[in-house]
């Protein structure tokens, strides 16, 4: 809970969800991040942005996790004004390969234009939430996301 606690918020709420190496498991994040973020009062489109972070968030965590049977770890942590998704892999990255010429994950025009069009996932991520942030972690690597929630009328919950 170091995040929340350590920005000065109490969190109201914990949720944790393990997800197996298997197709489409995602979808239970993705379910569970709009159960959680539509109970807490996102406007929908901020709700579609935490859901598809949260899939993004997955799909890397797999990707680069340990190969054989690794597990995705995630805990969403409330408070009144923001919520809190973590994921957590056993496996030394999310990041993939670096972000080359053309944007992350590599060339866009040229002679290997279309052969590296992976890698947007975490542009996409730090697009849809208020702050992301990658931690090396004692036996793997987690990501932090927040979504900050505006009330209804301020135009900051989108």
């Amino acid at each position: 809970v170091g995040a929340v606690v350590g920005r000065g918020f109490i969190p109201e709420k914990e949720f944790e969800v393990v997800l197996p190496s298997a197709s489409k498991a995602e979808l239970v994040a993705a379910r569970t991040a709009e159960e959680i973020s539509t109970e807490m009062g996102f406007a929908a489109d901020a709700v579609g942005g935490i859901k598809t972070a949260v899939v993004e968030a997955c799909i890397n965590a797999f990707e680069h996790g340990r190969p054989s049977g690794g597990k995705v770890y995630l805990r969403f942590i409330t408070a009144p004004d923001l919520l809190e998704v973590q994921v957590r892999n056993p496996g030394v990255s999310f990041l993939g390969e670096p972000e080359g010429p053309g944007g992350p994950g590599g060339v866009s025009e040229g002679p290997g234009a279309g052969l590296r069009r992976r890698g947007w996932g975490i542009t996409l991520m730090k697009r849809l939430m208020d702050d992301v942030r990658f931690e090396k972690i004692k036996g793997g690597t987690r990501i932090r996301m927040v979504k900050r929630l505006t009330r209804q009328g301020d135009g900051l919950n989108g």
